[in-house]
């Protein structure tokens, strides 16, 4: 063994020793085979907007290149979670047209609109800040990167988890090229792409792209409407480049996406009910996974609309020295159809609503027995009568006759609700890099601008009588349910003839409504004030953020780098939210006062800083340690329900503030035995301070909710190891390991804390091992062939209720062949299969119990087809 055989070895031992003793983290790369002279791919990744070798850059990055992105069929945001341990993507709750991500225990747990993502996701340069509307498919994509860790300086705001690049292939001038893909599978899939490359003259080019995807729901509907489950997209993307000089390029696309999704199915399972609960006998349950179900509800689809408008131009200014200007718009359109309780029964509902069923035990002048709902409301009305206070001239009227019919549970009205309205979006970037002295000093210069208008419609959808607003009554009468207190209300009608009659002393008259009605409408009155229909609730956001960041790295020697960097970020945010009324869906409340908006503005700037230490031990072996601040945004909760503040303009739930983090981390990447073990490796600590925490307000109403910041400690490791056993083979195995200390939360209303331990939506640990081969059969036909197994612990969904999604274990794999013919063109074939075991895990859960059962959506069942394309 030579000596530098000897330095790699030991490097690689000291390697190990420090993954199993210091929790590190790790970057996963794929395999480019045209870049391969031996051993693993040179991986090319802009993560420190600058073309680098993966394995130069200290940040711990997954990347997946265009093979890969085939190999794995990755087409999005949402799939790139099942292929990255440390990496959790579910979707939205509720809202299957957008997702959340969690990167090493940070995510965006409550995806309100009021809420920007905590991970910082960029479409060819071009930031999106909403978790609304991520779920659709790029149909060119070139490269993926995923970069963990706060990104503070060079991506900015909301990147304290990370951030994600989705990186577009470009026009290339002077070839004709493209490609044309068909798919077919269970569930019905159907997916057809294609891409062309035209040149334009020299030294331009127009590259078009597209795709239309088809697949049925995996849980079957015999009821009325769509099934579960399943979408329907299309979406396309123009891009023309021209090198108007040896060192100017302009490159300006277009891209539109458009999806229609059914409601996600949520299932309601036994053995998670309180006694007695209200709705239970009119919901059917299911153990285990359901795959065929009968609503009796019109189910209907989402819809989301992505488009958008780029221009990205390259200067090189000179040797060593670029200039990049990117500037964009984009605007995004969302609705969902929400179902959260399909199995429920809308006969046995109205029966419950206007049978007996709240206890009214014998009082002075009361009624012996039981009385409905509709009974309490109409005696409600009576008793504000009775005793001169005021309520709505129209209280009573949705509750009575022919308008008085509910509906589901959790439904959405005809047509769906918006999750994202009139989303609009610019951002201008100029980034400088170069290099002076000889490449001994590297640095990066940058200005951002970013405007946005966004939120959900001002304007009010009107009467609803429906079961959903029921609830939002009995959240406040709850426990007060058999409390003599409600019963004087319900008694209202027996004491009327006796407050109207003029021949009864006065006095009499006062005892009874000092003793028998006062108590009962100062309560009532109490909750009709405070019933405000959050999941209606109405939010408008304006923001205007602009930044200028610098970063530079001294090569002090060959061996040693020093990088520092810094961000100042100035922010300003409008924000504009109005709470709604049950049942009348307006701004009146039952008691017929206005609900006052609320209206609130903040401004703020703040300086981020970063610092990297680079030390090559080896030539092919890099050591590094950083430390790294960022932050995200305050904002607004859409959910807000409280009173306005003393000499404010908005309500104690209304404002949360902005959130920072200090990461430090340490990592390794290595490439070793003449290039065929690469090696990535690092631990991190994070000091999360303030974070945006949600905080339920009631358990009844899911969506009565406030934004809360509290502190959190988060510390972890990761692995990737990947081998080139010969230059056909190669296996790969990745871990992660996440865990930390959450911080505890304080109602905003109540005051209550809540004490929190576990981290929300982060499994524990994660691995996924793969093995892949790309050989030849003869000269003309090559087979290729991967799998892989992913698993992921299970995860704490919602604290309030220790509610937990299952553990994954999801085995994928491909094989197939290409032929390359005569004419030059490529035919390839192959045959897939994603979850090939059928594991029944979860990706989502709601905490129904408290009035029906706990629900459950899981994941889409073993799924298999073939794929053939063209390449010419």
């Amino acid at each position: 063994m030579s000596l530098g055989q000897k330095s790699r070895f030991l490097a690689a031992i000291t390697a190990t020793s420090v993954l199993a003793l210091s929790t590190p983290v790790f970057a996963q790369n794929s395999q480019a085979a045209e870049d391969r002279v031996t051993g693993n791919s040179i991986i090319v990744v802009t993560a420190q907007k600058k073309s680098q070798n993966l394995q130069d850059v200290p940040i711990s990055i997954t990347a997946f290149d265009a093979e890969a992105l085939q190999a794995e069929r990755l087409e999005g945001v949402a799939d790139i979670g099942r292929l990255t341990p440390g990496l959790y993507v579910t979707p939205n709750p509720a809202d299957p047209t957008g997702v959340r991500i969690n990167i090493r225990g940070i995510g965006t747990f409550d995806p309100q609109v009021g809420q920007d993502s905590r991970i910082a996701v960029y479409v060819d340069g071009v930031y999106l800040g909403k978790s609304q509307g991520l779920a659709f498919d790029s149909p060119d994509l070139e490269r993926v990167e995923i970069l963990k860790g706060p990104q503070g300086t060079l991506y900015g705001r909301n990147s304290v988890a990370g951030a994600v690049n989705l990186i577009s292939a470009v026009p290339e001038p002077g070839e004709w090229s493209g490609k044309l893909t068909a798919e077919y599978g269970r569930f019905n899939h159907k997916k057809f792409s294609g891409v062309v490359n035209a040149p334009i003259g020299e030294n331009g080019a127009i590259r078009l792209s597209g795709m239309i995807k088809d697949q049925d729901g995996w849980v079957k509907n015999d009821g009325p409407g769509t099934d579960f489950g399943g979408s329907t997209s299309y979406g396309f993307r123009a891009a023309m480049g021209v090198d108007l000089t040896p060192t100017f390029n302009v490159v300006a696309a277009f891209d539109y996406n458009k999806v229609k999704t059914e409601p996600l199915f949520y299932q309601s399972i036994p053995g998670f009910a309180n006694p007695g609960s209200l709705f239970a006998a009119s919901v059917a349950t299911a153990a285990g996974r359901q795959n065929r179900v009968t609503t009796s509800f019109t189910n209907e689809k989402g819809d989301l609309d992505n488009l958008g408008a780029s221009i990205t131009a390259n200067w090189e200014v000179a040797d060593d020295h670029n200039l990049k200007f990117i500037a964009s718009y984009r605007e995004t359109e969302s609705s969902r159809f929400v179902d959260l309780i399909p199995t429920a029964n809308p006969a046995i509902i109205n029966g419950i609503l206007n049978s007996d069923i709240i206890p009214n035990p014998p009082a002075p002048g009361g009624i012996p027995g039981v009385q409905s709902i509709n009974n309490l409301i109409a005696g409600s009305a009576l008793a504000f009568q009775l005793a001169g206070r005021p309520i709505r001239a129209d209280f009573a009227n949705p509750f009575v006759g022919p308008g008085s019919a509910k509906n589901g549970l959790f439904l959405s009205p005809p047509g769906g609700s918006p999750a994202l309205s009139d989303h609009e979006q610019y951002s201008f970037e100029l980034t400088y890099n170069g290099e002076v002295m000889d490449g001994a000093l590297e640095y990066t210069l940058g200005a951002f601008y970013f405007g946005e208008k966004t939120g959900t419609p001002i304007g009010f959808p009107g009467n609803r009588n429906d079961a959903n607003s029921y609830l939002f009554i009995l959240a406040g009468l709850s426990p007060a349910l058999g409390s003599p207190i409600i019963t004087s209300a319900l008694t209202a009608g027996g004491l009327a003839p006796t407050l109207n009659n003029p021949n009864v002393p006065q006095a009499t008259k006062n005892f009874l409504i000092q003793t028998q009605l006062l108590p009962s409408v100062n309560t009532l009155t109490a909750i009709y004030g405070g019933a405000r229909q959050s999941a209606a609730n109405e939010l408008r956001i304006s923001t205007d953020a602009f930044a200028l960041y610098g970063e530079a790295t001294w090569h002090v020697s060959d061996r040693l780098r020093l990088t520092g960097g810094l961000r100042f970020s100035d922010e300003s945010k409008d924000g504009f939210g109005q709470a709604v009324s049950p049942f009348f869906l307006d701004n009146v409340d039952l008691l017929g006062n206005v609900i006052q908006p609320n209206i609130s503005t903040f401004h703020y700037n703040t300086i981020n800083p970063s610092a990297i230490i680079e030390f090559d031990i080896h030539p092919d072996i890099m050591y590094y340690a950083s430390f790294k601040q960022s932050f995200r945004s305050g904002g607004f909760n859409q959910g807000a329900v409280g009173l306005r503040l003393p000499q404010q303009t908005f309500g104690p739930d209304f404002n949360f503030g902005r959130e920072k983090i200090n990461a430090y981390e340490f990592g390794m990447k290595a490439d070793i035995f003449d290039n065929r073990v690469r090696i990535n490796a690092a631990g991190f600590y994070y000091d999360f301070k303030d974070q945006q925490t949600t905080v339920s307000l009631n358990p009844i109403v899911a969506t009565s909710r406030a934004v809360v910041n509290a502190n959190e400690k988060i510390w972890g490791a990761e692995v990737d190891i990947l081998v080139s056993v010969t230059d056909e083979l190669s296996l790969s195995g990745s871990y992660s390991y996440i865990n930390g200390n959450a911080g505890d939360v304080v109602n905003p209303i109540t005051g209550v804390a809540q004490v929190r331990t576990e981290l929300q939506g982060t499994p524990k640990n994660s691995f996924r091992v793969g093995a892949s081969y790309d050989g030849q059969i003869s000269d003309k036909v090559g087979i290729f062939a991967n799998i892989s197994y992913s698993y992921k612990d299970d995860v704490l969904a919602i604290p309030e209720n220790q509610l937990r999604l299952s553990n994954q274990n999801l085995v994928s794999g491909r094989i197939g062949i290409d032929h390359e013919m005569d004419n030059g063109n490529k035919f390839t074939f192959s045959v897939w299969g994603e979850n090939i075991f059928d594991d029944k895990y979860q990706i989502d859960s709601l905490p129904f119990e408290t009035f029906a059962f706990r629900t459950q959506v899981f994941g889409q069942p073993a799924t298999y087809g073939v794929t053939a394309g063209i390449e010419f």
